[in-house]
Formats: structure tokens, C-alpha cells, sequence
């Protein structure tokens, strides 16, 4: 499919950065990254451009099957590593499943306005659409918001974690509308400090240029947190480094934490790039020319990734499933694809990807959720490696337990009376002659049966 200067970012920074947060709510936010978005979008201001013709480039070579961009034959890899290094989000905590978020706006019992669960009331239906809350209205409780107690400050996170996520990533096509379903995962400050908001935007970016791929219109929005896209190509690209600022006025590379911070006063002063799609593709005519470089960050020494965050990038290695905060969906996620960033010549790639059954949505996150929660197992090594993770899957002993209490209960009462009643000689069930050495003969047996039973079933959960 070819895109001409068509795709268009409708990610709203310029609208972010008019709003202003409690000061309780940034140091809130610090410890997701979310404030740094907040914090780039008052940077940039008004000059929040959205280069379409680089946009459009990308969404031309992007890969919907593999998940990446295909460049000359080779496969480009945006993974979580890009994440947390030019945005800041956190990409390792608590996933938000679309199974957990359903029903965030319900009607109120009085039948007088709507409840946003775990904000308020909304009582215009005008501001109300679906399981989706307006823009406007979000930004209005915002402002008009006095913090008094802790009840009230919550409510109030969530509303502006809300308002960023609509702003930017979770941005719908209408400009105007935010979806409520992550309140679920929003419970406490707690959750929404561990929420790996990174991961999130990293699945709903992935998703929304495989939708694209999908679509004849000539004329696409693209509603992402597409500044970070542009920021990776400016990071991996030299060549269209000088296209964007121009030759003779190619800044020096920011080496800051997160790398938004620094890229958005550089691209704030540029002048408003003209330049259609067809000059960006001239550049990725052909790897040789690119200057393409796979390894961005290791010009970034000493590393200013904060202590607290260095042990996230062992999530660079996680080869498994991103969940979508809100649709039925997942991508994976590929570090495959860039060994040289991974300092991995033959990693051990036998345990299979989890697959859309039939090409259909999730019914089910069971599977998935155990993915990302036990991350660690999925972590790619080195064949071979004494660290090499094991390809037999871990079911939690908490689990495991029940399911062997809860049979073993049931085999010993059924057999037990099988044994008593039939076995030992009794004909006719309804007979009412008991022998009490019969019983204890029953009860024997069926304990050696249940035993029995209990091996195997541990052999089924733990080596199958």
C-alpha cells in the first residue's frame, strides 16, 4: 500500500500542555513516567509537529505479520528498551487486561447523570459516549478540582492519568474522546504506580499501524504517542537527521533521561518541515545509504538511566506478549529481530510464541497475563547459557494445590464408597448388611488409589 503525505498523527500535545497538575499528582506520576510526557508536552507547547511525511514513511513500511518495519529486506525492531529510554515509562509492573475493564460509566440509580467509576458524576450525556468519557469534561474537573482528602486525591490521579493517556496514546480518531476502561487497573495509587504504562503504549502503537495496513482509505489518522515514533527514527536514522533539520544543521544528539527531554526544545526551534513522503522514502531506498544504526544508546556513556530503573532493561530480552489495555488484542514482542542490541549470537528460540486461535481476539488472558507476570522465564539467553530459561512452563503451586485437594477429595469419596458398597462382595447396593472389616478393606484401598492419583496428576501439571 503506498501513502503519499497521508497518515496524520491527531496525538494532542498542545492540548496537554495547557493543563496544569497538583503538585501531589507529579510526584504520583513520577514513579510511571507519565510526567514525562506531561513535562515534553510543555516543552514543545504549541510547536507540538507531527511530521506526516516520516509518519507516512513508517506506516508504509511497516510489517503487520512480523510486528516491525521492513526496510530493504531487513526487520527493524521497536521494543520496550526504545520505550523506557525516550519516553521514561515504565515498561516492567502490573498489566491492565480489557477483561478486568468492562463497565467503567454506569447509569446513576437516580437515573440523573452517568457515574465514572472512581471519578464522578457526569451529568450532560453530551460528555458520555459508550464506555468513553469527553475530553473536555475530564479537563474541566481537572481545573475546577480542590484536593481536600485522600478519597478526593485519588479520584483526582486517575483523572489526570486518564486525561494523558487520551491526550496521547489512547487518543481515539474523533480527537475528543478517552476510553474509561484502565480505571479498573486504577484502583489505588498503588496500582498505578505499578502499572507498566510503557508496555501499554507500546501494544497500542503496534496495533494501530497493523489496523492501518488493513485499511484502503487514502487519508489516515494515526491515534498513537507518535512523537515517540519520530524521536526512534531521528535516534536510529542519520540520514534523515539532515532531512529533518537539514544538512547544515544537524543538532547534537541528546543524551539526557528520558531522550524526549532533549529532543523536544530541538524540535520546537525547527522550522516546519515541508517535505513530502517521497523525500524520506528516497532515504530508505536501500539500508547502504541509511545510515542506520542498530545500537543508538551505546553512545550514551556514562548511562543517565537512574539506578532505579537499570534492572528494567532486562526487558529488552522479553520475548513474549503485550497486552492491550482496552481492546481484545496483543502483539508480541520481537527482540529476535535485533540481536546485536541483545549482545546474542544464537539465543535459544524453542519455546513457540502464543497464537491468535483461528486469528481471532482473546477470550480468555489467562495465559498471557502468566506470560508477563512471570516475565523472567521469557527472557532470551544464549543457548546453552547455565541462565537459559526453561521451556517448561510454571504453574503456580497455589494452583497446582487445589486442583490436586479438590480431585483427591472427590476420587476418595467416590471410591470409597464403590469399594465398601461393590467390591467387597456386596451385590445389591440397597443391601443393608455391613461388614466392618469391609469398610476398613475400602478405605485402605482407595487412600493407595488416591495416592496414586496424586503422582500423576503432579506429573501432568509440572512436566507437561
Amino acid at each position: 500500500m503506498e501513502i503519499e503525505s497521508s497518515s496524520k498523527a491527531i496525538e494532542q500535545l498542545g492540548k496537554l500542555a495547557k493543563l496544569k497538575f497538583h503538585s501531589r499528582v507529579t510526584d504520583v506520576l513520577s514513579e510511571t513516567g507519565l510526567d514525562f510526557i506531561h513535562r515534553v508536552a510543555q516543552i514543545m507547547k504549541v510547536n507540538c509537529y507531527h511530521y506526516n511525511g516520516l509518519l507516512s514513511v513508517l506506516v508504509d513500511k511497516y510489517d503487520p505479520e512480523d510486528e516491525c518495519f521492513k526496510v530493504d529486506g531487513k526487520s527493524l525492531f521497536v521494543g520496550l528498551e526504545d520505550v523506557l529510554r525516550i519516553t521514561g515509562l515504565k515498561i516492567q509492573g502490573k498489566a491492565i487486561t480489557p477483561l478486568e475493564t468492562y463497565k467503567a460509566i454506569t447509569r446513576c440509580e437516580t437515573g440523573q447523570g452517568w457515574k465514572v467509576r472512581g471519578i464522578g458524576i457526569v451529568e450532560n450525556k453530551k460528555y458520555v459516549k459508550g464506555q468513553s468519557v469527553s475530553l473536555k469534561w475530564l479537563e474541566r474537573f481537572i481545573v475546577s478540582f480542590s484536593v481536600v482528602n485522600n478519597v478526593k486525591f485519588v479520584k483526582y490521579v486517575r483523572a489526570c492519568v486518564l486525561y494523558i493517556l487520551g491526550t496521547t496514546f489512547l487518543a481515539t480518531t474523533e480527537h475528543k474522546w478517552v476510553s474509561t476502561k484502565p480505571l479498573f487497573g486504577m484502583k489505588t495509587i498503588e496500582d498505578i504506580k505499578e502499572t507498566a504504562f510503557g508496555a501499554h503504549m507500546l501494544s497500542h502503537m503496534h496495533l494501530t499501524l497493523k489496523k492501518l495496513k488493513t485499511k484502503d482509505k487514502k487519508s489516515q489518522s494515526i491515534p498513537s504517542h507518535l512523537l515517540f515514533l519520530q524521536i526512534w527514527a531521528l535516534e536510529s536514522f542519520g540520514s534523515i537527521r539532515k532531512e529533518f533539520f537539514g544538512p547544515d544543521h544537524v543538532p547534537e544528539l541528546p543524551g539526557c533521561f528520558p531522550l524526549s527531554l532533549g529532543w523536544a526544545p530541538l524540535m520546537s526551534k525547527a522550522l516546519e518541515n515541508k517535505n513530502r513522503a517521497k523525500y524520506y522514502r528516497r532515504h530508505l531506498a536501500s539500508l547502504n545509504s541509511l545510515e542506520y544504526n542498530e545500537t543508538p544508546y551505546s553512545r550514551l556513556n556514562p548511562d543517565p538511566l537512574p539506578d532505579a530503573l537499570k534492572e528494567q532493561l532486562e526487558m529488552k530480552r522479553y520475548w513474549g506478549v503485550l497486552i492491550h489495555p482496552i481492546k481484545r488484542d496483543f502483539i508480541h514482542h520481537r527482540p529476535e529481530l535485533c540481536l546485536s542490541r541483545l549482545g546474542l549470537v544464537n539465543p535459544d528460540l524453542s519455546r513457540p510464541l502464543l497464537k491468535r486461535e483461528n486469528g481471532q481476539k482473546a477470550r480468555s488472558y489467562v495465559k498471557h497475563k502468566r506470560q508477563w507476570n512471570n516475565f523472567k522465564e521469557y527472557l532470551l539467553e544464549e543457548t546453552g547459557s547455565d541462565k537459559q530459561s526453561s521451556s517448561i512452563p510454571t504453574v503456580p503451586w497455589t494452583q497446582g494445590l487445589k486442583n490436586l485437594l479438590g480431585i483427591s477429595l472427590f476420587f476418595f469419596f467416590f471410591f470409597n464408597g464403590c469399594f465398601v458398597m461393590k467390591f467387597q462382595g456386596l451385590v445389591m447396593i440397597g443391601n443393608k448388611v455391613w461388614r466392618p472389616e469391609a469398610v476398613w478393606e475400602g478405605i485402605t484401598l482407595t487412600i493407595i488409589l488416591v495416592a496414586l492419583i496424586q503422582v500423576t496428576l503432579f506429573i501432568l501439571l509440572f512436566f507437561t
